[in-house]
Order: C-alpha cells, then structure tokens, then sequence
C-alpha cells in the first residue's frame, strides 16, 4: 500500500494542533504527529502539500489538488469534499462546543477513507492529552510562556486542557496573520499542478465507481521575431487557462505543465469530442489575434486513450500525449491521437481509405502563408487532413503510407487538388483574387500516366485565376 501518496492542505494558523513552522519549513503539532502516525501503521504516504504560512486550503479544495482538507471548523467551507468530517478535536466555552475536523475530498479513495476513520476512532484522550503537551513549542518568534503555563493547568485533566487551547487558539490566530505573505491562490486560478494530476489519476483509477477515458496534453508554441516578455507570456498564459477551463467539465482534472503546455484528465466524457477539441485548439491560436498582439502561435493536441485495465503509468501517459502535442503543432494540425495508447490489435480495414473519401472524412486544412511587412495572410499551402472516426485527425504523414500500399495515392492527388480548386473559386467570388495556394503532390503522381490529364480536367472545371495556384511534389 506504500505506493499510495495522499496529500494534505494544512491550516497554518491552528497552534498548537497544527500549524506552520518556519524554522523547519513544514507542518506541525497535534494533526500532523496523528497523521504521521497514521501513516507509519497503515503504509499511506502522507504529505502535506507545500507547506508555507499562507493559509491555500480554500484554493487547493477548489482546484482538488489534495486528498484532505485539514485543521477545518463547521464554519468554514470548503468545495469538493464529502459530508462527514472526522473530527480530531473538541472544545468547549461559555457553553458554545468548538470541532477541529479533517474532511476527505471526494477524490479521495474510499478505503483510504475507510482505514483513516478507523485510526482516529482508536484515538485515545490522554493520546491527544500528550501530543498537545509535545507540541507546546511555538513558532519562531513567539513567546510560549502563556502557552506552557495554560498546558500545565490542562494536564490535570483532559477538559480543562481543551478549554484552554481555545483561549491559545484565539489568541496566537490573531498573531500568525503576519506570517500570510504568500498568496493562497495560484497564478492561474483553477489550475492544478503534475502532482494534483497523478494523485487524481490514481484515486480514479483505485475507485470503482469512476472512469478514465483520456488525458489530452496541449502544446503551445510562439512565432515573434523578438524573445517575448516574461509578462507577455504569463499573460497568455492566463487566457489560455481560460480557453482551456471552458472545455473540461467540472469533475475532470486540468493542470499546468509550464506556460505553454497544459495537460487535461477526461473522467466524464465516454467519447472523445472532435469538434470541441478542433475548437479549442483554434481558440487557443487564435488568443494573440483577439488580444491585439504582435505576436502570433500554433497551438496542437496530443491525445493518449486510457484502456478499461487501469492504462499505463502516468509519467509514461504524459510523455506520449506531449510527443503527440508536439508533433499536432509542428505538423500544424489540431491533435493526433497516439498510436501505441490502444493496446488492442488494429484490424486490417482501420485505415479504409476509400470509405473515408466516400464518407468525406478528407478536409482541406492550409497553413498560412505571413507577408513579415503586415503580419496579413497572403497564400498558403494545402494539405489534406483525414479526420477518423476512431483515430482522430491524421496528417498526411500518417494516411499516405497506407494510400501506397493499397495504391490510392493518385484519389488522393486529385482529391486534394479538387478540393483547392474549389476554395480558390469561393475566394474568387467572394472577391479575394490575389490569396495563392501551393498544392503539393506525393512523389509517385508522374508514375501515373494520366496524371496531367486529370489535372487539366480538375482545373478546368473550376473557374479562378490559375496564376494563384502553384504546384509542388513532396516525398511521402
């Protein structure tokens, strides 16, 4: 059970039953030794998530970034937890009855909940009686005189000591605000870390109740021809996170792997969205253009499928979805589905070509052309896109290989010049007569005889200047 991380939001401001101490950089008193203890019996790899004085457990519950939510009042409130809290302390005072709970994200595995509920009800009082007498020792730069006079009074019985933590708890609350510099949210709200993302693929994956579909990792990639300002980028950052927050559903896990590349856990949608994952990504290339900038970018999707057996390890999972990302970008299309994600044997007609063209799954995709004096579309160069029903948008790259081998390589040809012929005749009647495009053939189009032929006949049936159409040969 070692291998099960579990990652805590601690209260900064709880002294003596938990709080932050600076001397040491982590997480001490009453909840945390318990804790500790927890973790050393039952194998639970207990971790508060990064320590500091300020108090982030509001953000950390909103983002489901940790597995509890620790040191917590019945006031106070908190999102993505469940109902019933555990309660590790209770105090009393003027008749008014105070709990110090632990409450469980609903992320949170259910035998791990089972185990931890457990341990807290073996709790003894004088168990809690002796770890608030260990935990006397203040923070730097208090006085513990107060403290330690009250804790002897309250060792004579377990009541009385409750009763005056309170007043302690009142008074050195108050105090430890000074030490809350650190911001309690991130700099892009709503987005988790790697760390929220592995823990969250791993309860998914531990609870029979949920499943997990997909992880989708965007890749993001600017053109300027100087280095961009470290606030140009954060702030693009930002927006991004915005387009992207748009596109998962609230129990999904979105996180940021740097200020260009996000990576999104699927947990709801059974299917992957073509549509909406096409919109998205044109969302995010689009970003500098709406927000009037002087720089532009190209933004790609690589999407790993996660098999029913529980998938691959995460850190492998992260690896193929970016080098899929990455790939998207350059090769400018808007994702590529990884090859080796489906552990299932591909039957021989899963790239049937001619079934494709019939049901038109070929769409013409271009990449622009940029005049450098006025950052304007000038022309461009068009390639097909095969968007598959099963494997997502393929490039060329990838579909032309399979056109060889069962000679379809001339379809193609011809579909991708029929297909810019017609764009350029929509362009020119629309009035754009000067956008050129180059149409570029797959090295083996000569071995046809007829190839000149058809083209004439392609082009002939088309009506726009032929000067803007350009001819080019690729090898495949």
């Amino acid at each position: 059970m070692a291998e099960h991380i579990i990652y805590v939001a601690g209260n900064p401001n709880l002294y003596p039953i938990e709080y932050y101490d600076k001397s040491s950089d982590s997480f001490r008193g009453v909840i945390p030794e318990l804790l500790e203890e927890f973790s050393l019996k039952s194998g639970y790899d207990i971790k508060y998530y990064k320590a500091s004085s300020a108090d982030r457990r509001k953000s950390l519950s909103e983002n489901q970034q940790t597995d509890l939510i620790s040191g917590c009042t019945a006031d106070e409130k908190f999102a993505n937890v469940k109902e019933k809290a555990i309660t590790v302390l209770q105090t009393e005072k003027d008749g008014k009855k105070t709990a110090y709970n632990i409450l469980l994200a609903k992320s949170a595995p259910a035998a791990f909940e089972q185990d931890l509920r457990k341990f807290f009800e073996g709790v003894s009082a004088d168990a809690k009686t002796e770890l608030l007498i260990r935990s006397q020792s203040a923070p730097a730069g208090y006085s513990s005189k107060g403290l330690q006079a009250g804790i002897a009074a309250l060792a004579v019985a377990v009541f009385l000591l409750i009763v005056l933590v309170t007043t302690v708890i009142i008074k050195y609350r108050k105090k430890l605000k000074k030490y809350s510099a650190e911001s309690s949210s991130d700099s892009v709200k709503g987005i988790g870390s790697k760390e929220s993302l592995a823990s969250a693929y791993r309860h998914a994956l531990n609870d029979k109740n949920k499943n997990v579909f997909n992880l989708i990792y965007f890749y993001i990639e600017f053109y300027k021809k100087e280095e961009l300002e470290f606030n140009e980028i954060c702030d693009f950052s930002k927006k991004a996170a915005e387009v992207l927050q748009n596109y998962i559903e609230s129990d999904d896990v979105l996180v940021k792997i740097s200020d260009t590349e996000f990576a999104y856990l699927n947990l709801t949608r059974n299917k992957l969205e073509y549509n909406l994952l096409i919109g998205t990504t044109n969302r995010l290339r689009s970003l500098p253009e709406r927000n009037d900038k002087s720089y532009y970018c190209n933004a790609g999707a690589g999407v790993y499928m996660i098999n029913d057996d529980g998938g691959a390890d995460i850190e492998k999972i992260l690896f193929e979805a970016r080098k899929a990302a990455v790939t998207a970008c350059g090769d400018g299309v808007n994702y590529i589905i990884c090859e080796n994600s489906d552990s299932e044997e591909e039957p021989e007609n899963e790239y049937d070509i001619e079934k494709g063209i019939e049901n038109k799954e070929f769409v013409l995709y271009i990449q622009y052309y940029i005049n450098t004096n006025t950052f304007r579309n000038s022309g461009g160069e068009a390639m097909l896109i095969w968007k598959h029903p099963k494997k997502g948008q393929l490039s060329a790259e990838r579909f032309y290989p399979v056109a060889k081998e069962k000679n379809m390589t001339n379809r193609i040809n011809c579909l991708l010049l029929e297909s810019i012929c017609a764009f350029l005749e929509e362009l020119d009647k629309g009035g754009v007569h000067s956008f050129f495009i180059s149409c570029n053939f797959s090295d083996d189009a000569f071995e046809n005889e007829n190839f000149a032929a058809e083209c004439i006949k392609i082009i002939s049936n088309h009506r726009f200047d032929k000067r803007l159409l350009i001819f080019g040969f690729s090898p495949r």
